[in-house]
């Protein structure tokens, strides 16, 4: 857990403003090792025992307008995460990662890193030729996740 803790750290982007905490990330990467140390211990308690520290399930949310000035709906809330909890999910996404990259299949591309749907829209046309050719039904849905999500 130490090098995830590490490399976490090193990630962390030095003008993000702090969380509810205050605590920079200048501040933890100038901390070094005594620093990690110290992280390192409670990210193995908040593992082992499964429980986050309440303080860091707290943020600070900033309200930010995307375009339109007078539309209410344009704004979207962004939120000022304690970079020690940035830190500890940030470990915990790379073992999912590192997980899922092992249990799926070679046809799950979209929204993995490296990957694209651009072999699966071929599979698709090739699909869709051949039931044309052969006269059958080939029922498809397509969802439009931009609604649910900022940047789709």
């Amino acid at each position: 857990m130490r090098e995830e803790i590490e490399e976490a750290v090193n990630r962390l982007k030095k003008s993000k403003a702090p969380g509810v905490d205050n605590i920079s990330a200048k501040e933890m990467q100038a901390a070094g090792n005594s620093g990690t140390e110290i992280l390192l211990s409670m990210c193995r308690k908040i593992w082992e025992e499964e429980k986050f520290i309440q303080m860091w399930k707290k943020s600070i949310i900033i309200p930010l307008q995307k375009k339109d000035t007078v539309n209410c709906d344009n704004y979207r809330g962004v939120s000022s995460l304690p970079h020690c909890e940035k830190v500890m999910a940030s470990a915990i996404l790379q073992r999912i990662r590192q997980r899922s990259e092992e249990i799926l299949s070679e046809a799950q591309e979209g929204f993995r890193p490296g990957c694209s749907t651009i072999d699966q829209l071929f599979t698709l046309r090739r699909l869709t030729e051949m039931y044309i050719e052969y006269g059958k039904y080939l029922y498809v849905c397509y969802i439009d996740f931009q609604k649910a999500f900022d940047s789709v």
